[in-house]
């Protein structure tokens, strides 16, 4: 029996389908989506250095100011007058460190330096009845400061005779006096007169027999080894004031250490 013939079947190749199209554009965008994230993130960082070393650039130390110092202000003027009524006040002149002081109650101004240059110490003032002390910050008290005493007196009546009736009565006048002279510096008006209590001392008399004579004419008034000296303005003849300052002079200017603060003073009302 012959068997037919099976004829052999032969594979069918299969075309590759193509990928779809949405598939692609998927992958596109992720793609992309990645870039730009990283771009971003990397932009991000720069922007972030530059912001941070900017800000380190600008940063300043900020400038330790002395105890007491007040921090300056506007210029103000010297007053020429004042509201008695009004309390004392310190207001900056607008120069390093200088400040005006006034007393509208005595009736007095000056000026004079919160901290001196090349020192550690700062200055402020204290009123108390009719002084007004300067002292540095490392003073036991402010009693141990510079100090300026207001008086009242007779305005028809003279410095000198003022000066006599109120300090040196029952004293021997030849022993112990008034003398009109220069005192402080030549920096004061034409109008203020300035005084002192003095007493004779001979070429041969030293530091001992000046002490003992200030002790018996007038211990806290009368001449001694420190400056101190009474000073009038004719301008304002119904006051006086007595100026104590030592051996130490506290300047009223950085720029000028000769101008003492007591060199300043004004008659204000």
């Amino acid at each position: 029996m012959i068997q037919p013939k099976v004829p052999s079947v032969q594979p069918v190749l299969q075309s590759p389908v193509p990928p779809s199209t949405n598939w692609l554009k998927f992958l596109l965008f992720t793609l992309l989506g990645l870039v730009l994230a990283v771009g971003l993130v990397f932009a991000g960082v720069q922007i972030g250095k530059n912001q941070i070393e900017n800000c380190q650039a600008t940063v300043t130390q900020p400038t330790t100011l002395p105890t007491q110092v007040p921090e300056l202000t506007e210029s103000v003027s010297l007053p020429s007058t004042a509201d008695p009524n009004r309390e004392s006040y310190s207001e900056a002149t607008g120069k390093p460190n200088q400040f005006l002081y006034v007393s509208p109650k005595l009736g007095i101004s000056f000026l004079y330096l919160a901290k001196e240059d090349g020192l550690a110490d700062t200055f402020a003032t204290k009123e108390i009845r009719n002084r007004v002390y300067i002292y540095s910050n490392r003073s036991e008290s402010y009693e141990n400061g510079q100090y300026i005493e207001v008086f009242e007196k007779d305005s028809l009546e003279t410095l000198e005779s003022t000066i006599t009736k109120q300090f040196l009565t029952g004293k021997n006048l030849s022993e112990c006096y008034v003398t009109v002279k220069k005192m402080g510096s030549n920096k004061y008006p034409d109008t203020y007169v300035t005084a002192e209590i003095d007493f004779p001392m001979s070429d041969d008399e030293g530091m001992e027999e000046l002490l003992e004579k200030t002790e018996k004419c007038s211990p806290n008034y009368a001449r001694t080894n420190g400056l101190r000296y009474f000073v009038e303005d004719r301008s304002h003849p119904s006051k006086y004031a007595f100026v104590s300052v030592g051996q130490d002079v506290l300047p009223a200017e950085s720029s000028n250490i000769l101008l003492g603060w007591h060199d300043t003073i004004k008659f204000i009302n």
